[in-house]
């Protein structure tokens, strides 16, 4: 019972920290084109690498689970 609790906690807290990030993107989007000399088209492959990773990892999490 104690292992499912921390369990349950880890995932809390991994996903506490996961969403935030893709949330934040649309507050400091035109600091991160500024400060990167990059353009929107650029952002945008970068935020679909992002969502590949996520989607692969989330595949290999789900089969290790």
């Amino acid at each position: 019972m104690r292992r499912w609790l921390f369990q349950l906690a880890l995932l809390v807290v991994a996903a506490g920290a996961i969403y935030p990030i893709l949330y934040l993107r649309q507050v400091y989007q035109p600091t991160m084109l500024e400060v990167f000399h990059i353009s929107e088209a650029q952002l945008g492959y970068l935020y679909s690498a992002l969502g590949t990773i996520f989607a692969i990892c989330q595949a290999a999490g789900s089969w290790i689970a």
